[in-house]
């Protein structure tokens, strides 16, 4: 039987031409991007869809996917440059689009740690909508496998040593095993109501000579097939706090897709 996760697991390019190649873990995807636009290179991303979810059809509402990248290139030679300090964190869905083809429809944001030589002068969240269309070709860049994550720890919440809480609602909590060191990693989330096991991944060749800001993303499914999040941001070191763009994505027609994803800013202090 066709299934949402078996319609993502393949090569996608976006009209930056862009190539994101997924497979799939469960509902846990992992892979590569090849970027020719700004940056150039081969980066990790990973990502969370429901494996129960059908397959989406046209007409239909889409299933919700967030997404996660790590912007330090694990390309064979590959050049350094501030950028490579950048994560990003996308969410929306998997969707047939008017003329029936299956897309992947997403609201990015790209976290941007420190600037970079004429791209960027001001660190912050740099915003764009993103589509991906099946890509032709399948490709192979040349690149290191990242390491399979596994299964997620049970009540990772309870094991965690590290606890963030939003200044602004204390129900909401990030709990971390310990500082972020890697470039894929588990994290869980709580709320009101509710919670959740992320991925992780940060900035790895974190520089204090390039600012305070240490670039984090994560990703993770709320009540399989009926919701998507993205936290994507930074950790300051000055304050141990970490400020994240939150993108909740809920399945939507292609006509409603515009109200596919919500978002909002949250600032977390250290327990």
């Amino acid at each position: 039987m066709t299934t949402a996760l078996s319609q993502i697991t393949q090569t996608w390019t976006n009209p930056y031409n862009s190539k994101m190649t997924l497979t799939g873990n469960g509902g846990v995807l992992s892979g590569q991007y090849a970027s020719t636009a700004g940056a150039s290179g081969v980066y990790r991303v990973y990502g969370y869809i429901d494996p129960q979810s059908a397959a989406v059809t046209p007409g239909g509402a889409g299933v919700p996917v967030g997404l996660i990248l790590n912007w330090r290139s694990i390309q064979q030679g590959g050049t350094p440059d501030p950028s490579w300090n950048y994560t990003s964190g996308m969410a929306g869905q998997l969707i047939c689009n008017a003329a029936g083809d299956t897309v992947i429809n997403l609201n990015h944001a790209l976290i941007a740690s420190n600037p970079l030589p004429g791209a960027i002068d001001t660190p912050g969240f740099y915003v764009d909508r993103l589509e991906y269309d099946q890509a032709t070709l399948q490709e192979d860049a040349g690149y290191e496998e990242a390491a399979p994550l596994g299964e997620p720890p049970a009540d990772f919440a309870a094991q965690a040593t590290l606890t963030y809480v939003d200044e602004q609602d204390p129900n909401t909590k990030l709990y971390l095993a310990q500082k972020p060191d890697s470039p894929a990693f588990w994290a869980a989330f709580e709320w009101s109501g509710g919670g959740t096991t992320l991925i992780g991944t940060c900035n790895t060749g974190y520089l204090t000579t390039l600012g305070p800001y240490q670039s984090l993303a994560f990703c993770g499914t709320i009540l399989p097939g009926s919701a998507a999040l993205s936290l994507s941001g930074w950790l300051d070191y000055n304050s141990d706090t970490i400020t994240l763009q939150e993108y909740w994505s809920g399945p939507q027609t292609w006509p409603l897709r515009f109200f596919q994803t919500r978002g909002r800013t949250l600032t977390m202090k250290a327990q």
